[in-house]
């Protein structure tokens, strides 16, 4: 019990911390702001995802991919590289190449880095599941000894007492089990009938809470049956037929292997042969929209801007001492922005500068390779 408790502790600890962490403590929140921004709103938008990074879930960056008028592709870039975790999602990978304006190869590459690492939430989450696997290894290895233990009272009550302490859909199961073990069925029933009101259900828990109460009439009947024969008539073979046939887990092999004992089905266990091939990566898939470039493009958009734009730039090789230069129209430098890929799109505030027309300049080695011109309008 020591040891359950000590695991427990452990997960709910880490569970706090994720639930603090993850989308600024309000997934909702972070959602409905996300999805209710305008365009004016990009950057700040973009900012106050990045905020929550690395601990964003992929409800609010699928949120983000969706505002397309709002978030461009390289701000979109910026959210994801800075949770890598997304990139594993093939959900989203998906909904990047199937916007208006679909995410450049170049920029799918940057995303992709993320399948190889693991984020900061991934850490803790992989955290969370090693201790709450550990509890659940005590909870069984202790109902495991209190069904075996030979002084069946001690058994009984430690065993309830223990189920009820754990106080989830599935100890709930578990205690109607046990009940119907020791030949109380309607307190069986009864715990069964209250799991709706107890805790919250999802859809498909719900059908399983269903499946469970049809499976549990039928078992007591057998149990009552004086006869002690094992007869399953047409009615309840049906509904255990349903039931296997519904995938839901342990519930549909509990009816499985009722069907088997009472000779009502024959079943063969399935074997499933290992894959020939190792998976491959997103990566060796054609991902991202290809692009084509002129020889040394240089870019920006919005043009004009309010509050920030974009510098898209191509190198024919990977650059070495090159930069991206911001300047007024007297050639006075505001900023200068390392360049470390060979293509890319940068996403660059202007809140503080005055309305006017700027110069950006690619950059190599102190030599201009190419400039362009933004206006800048308040």
């Amino acid at each position: 019990m020591d040891g359950m408790n000590f695991s427990a502790e452990k997960a709910d600890s880490i569970n706090n911390i994720l639930t603090e962490l993850v989308d600024g403590g309000s997934t909702g929140a972070l959602s409905d702001e996300v999805a209710s921004s305008t365009p004016p709103d990009a950057l700040p938008t973009r900012d106050v995802i990045l905020t929550s990074s690395p601990y964003v879930s992929d409800t609010v960056i699928q949120t983000a991919i969706e505002k397309e008028d709002v978030l461009n592709n390289a701000m979109i870039r910026d959210i994801m590289v800075a949770n890598p975790h997304s990139a594993k999602s093939e959900i989203l990978v998906d909904m990047l190449e199937n916007r208006t304006t679909p995410m450049p190869d170049y920029l799918m590459a940057e995303i992709l880095q993320g399948e190889d690492s693991i984020s900061s939430k991934e850490l803790l989450e992989s955290q969370r599941a090693f201790w709450n696997a550990d509890r659940s290894q005590h909870y069984h290895n202790l109902i495991r000894y209190y069904r075996t233990d030979s002084v069946l009272g001690l058994t009984n009550d430690s065993l309830i007492y223990l189920l009820q302490l754990r106080n989830t859909v599935g100890s709930w199961y578990d205690l109607t089990a046990t009940y119907f073990q020791r030949g109380d069925y309607q307190t069986g029933l009864n715990i069964l009938n209250l799991i709706p009101s107890s805790f919250t259900l999802s859809d498909k828990q719900q059908v399983i809470r269903q499946s469970y109460e049809n499976l549990y009439e039928i078992l007591r009947n057998v149990a009552t049956d004086s006869s002690r024969v094992m007869n399953i008539d047409s009615t309840d073979k049906h509904t255990l037929e349903s039931i296997s046939d519904s995938n839901l887990g342990q519930i549909s092999a509990f009816a499985r292997n009722l069907l088997v004992a009472s000779a009502a089905t024959n079943y063969l266990e399935p074997i499933f042969l290992p894959e020939t091939e190792l998976k491959s990566s997103k990566r060796d898939k054609y991902r991202g929209a290809k692009t084509s470039f002129k020889e040394n493009l240089l870019n920006v958009y919005p043009n004009p801007a309010k509050t920030y734009f974009v510098v898209q730039y191509h190198l024919n090789e990977i650059p070495e001492e090159c930069f991206i230069e911001l300047t007024n129209i007297m050639g006075k430098p505001l900023s200068r922005i390392p360049v470390q890929l060979k293509d890319d799109q940068m996403v660059i505030p202007v809140n503080n500068l005055n309305q006017g027309v700027y110069i950006v300049t690619l950059k190599n080695k102190g030599n201009t390779v190419q400039q362009t011109k933004i206006s800048l309008i308040r």
